[in-house]
């Protein structure tokens, strides 16, 4: 299925890809959430985006812009969302270990912070609890213009959260 999405963009040369695909999963105890569902969650939430940077690849100028959204559980202990959790934290560090391994391009990890999505919802409708303030899409929007102009490479192979400073971060 990806690969014939890829063939779909014929001769286009992108100057960024923003990997936002995600699935919440199964919720409960690390221990309690069975094999499978793990599986399921880092196939959506760490492989996929690994098999399409790998078919993208030569679809992207040199010293392209790969940013990948990390999500809130790479940042913040949440409980009962270990496969999404941790899956999104395994993006930082293949974030980390393609800024090594591939120099050609620049990679991100970013941190949105919270969004009104349906994952977002879900996770709340099954923890309970109240909605916190939602991140305004201008600020990721902002972020992503940053990360996408920083040729410099001060920020690759970094994970960069919203509300960073990210004046800080380069220096």
């Amino acid at each position: 299925a990806l690969a014939s999405l890829v063939r779909a963009f014929g001769d286009t040369i992108f100057d960024a890809v923003v990997h936002n695909a995600g699935m919440l999963g199964p919720m409960g105890s690390v221990l309690a959430i069975g094999h499978d569902d793990w599986l399921r969650t880092f196939t959506v939430n760490f492989f996929a985006p690994l098999a399409l940077t790998r078919l993208l690849r030569p679809h992207v100028r040199p010293d392209a812009a790969w940013i990948f959204l990390s999500g809130g559980g790479a940042v913040t202990p949440l409980p009962q969302v270990g496969p999404y959790a941790i899956s999104k934290l395994a993006l930082v560090k293949l974030v980390e270990q393609l800024a090594l391994d591939e120099p050609r391009d620049r990679y991100y990890a970013l941190a949105p912070g919270a969004n009104d999505t349906e994952i977002f919802r879900e996770h709340h409708r099954r923890s309970g609890g109240s909605l916190p303030k939602f991140t305004n899409p201008d600020d990721i929007a902002r972020v992503v213009t940053v990360l996408i102009n920083d040729t410099g490479r001060a920020l690759t192979g970094r994970l960069v959260h919203v509300r960073d400073n990210l004046a800080a971060l380069a220096a």
